[in-house]
């Protein structure tokens, strides 16, 4: 990263993210620093399950996920994200996906890289933006322009380099919860211009054999969250946090939502 202007970008978003602090769903920033015009960020240390990678994707490809993990994990992503609006307001985290949604080995779910966050005190970025699909497939699209994100997750919006806010967010946590059940994101495309045209036109559609069986409160949650239109989805993580703590009771039971509720308050505290 030899841009001065790009390493005081990448500085002023990863010391965001170091004031979020502690949180059980957030994977903690520790330090950032500058060395030689080389910006570090330390982080906490996350260790998976044996035999899994510690991030989302692992689970998806391994076919290790179950309803009750979806919508655990689906819970503890929202709480992160919850946590994080209220610390630092505005806070848009812009690149929401399975890769940055970490696993530790005790079952907890945190959101990590928040190296693309932006938040109401940011600057604004020039307009355009560059892909790289050279590698075969989709990848996260450069920080020198106003496009900024990973192609398969972007919301409408974001995907036009339009103005974005938390629900945004909430869209590529609409992407992440179809994967998690279908095993595939919502759409598929081979160039930016087709995701663009995905994201505005297309209609995600529930495959008839999914890996994981949802029930019709899920799905529609799911595609509320992927509405086109930013007002038709969740207004709020912890609107949609109640929404999943309902569906994660009516999945499990009662009791047992209740005792998990319990071990992940101890594990806070």
């Amino acid at each position: 990263m030899n841009n001065e202007r790009a390493v005081a970008r990448f500085m002023q978003e990863a010391l965001t993210w170091i004031r979020l602090e502690k949180n059980l769903y957030i994977v903690q920033a520790l330090k950032v620093q500058n060395v030689h015009n080389r910006p570090h960020i330390i982080l906490e240390s996350i260790v998976g399950p044996e035999g899994l990678g510690p991030d989302l994707s692992s689970w998806i490809k391994h076919k290790r996920l179950t309803l009750e993990t979806v919508l655990r994990y689906a819970l503890h992503i929202c709480l992160g994200m919850q946590y994080a609006v209220e610390k630092v307001p505005g806070l848009v985290h812009r690149d929401l996906k399975p890769a940055n949604i970490l696993v530790r080995y005790d079952g907890i779910a945190k959101v990590s890289d928040f190296s693309l966050v932006r938040s109401l005190q940011a600057d604004d970025l020039p307009e355009g933006g560059v892909a790289d699909f050279s590698a075969g497939g989709p990848q996260r699209l450069t920080r020198d322009g106003a496009i900024v994100g990973t192609a398969p997750y972007m919301s409408p919006e974001q995907a036009q380099a339009h103005a974005v806010d938390l629900r945004s967010d909430i869209y590529a946590f609409g992407s992440v919860l179809y994967e998690m059940l279908a095993g595939h994101p919502p759409f598929r495309a081979r160039s930016l211009a087709e995701w663009v045209r995905a994201h505005a036109t297309q209609v995600p559609i529930f495959p008839d054999r999914m890996q994981i069986q949802a029930s019709p409160g899920l799905r529609r949650l799911v595609l509320r969250c992927l509405a086109k239109d930013p007002d038709e989805r969740p207004a709020s993580w912890t609107s949609l946090a109640e929404e999943l703590t309902q569906l994660y009771q009516e999945a499990v039971g009662h009791r047992r939502a209740s005792s998990a509720a319990a071990q992940n308050w101890k594990s806070t505290n």
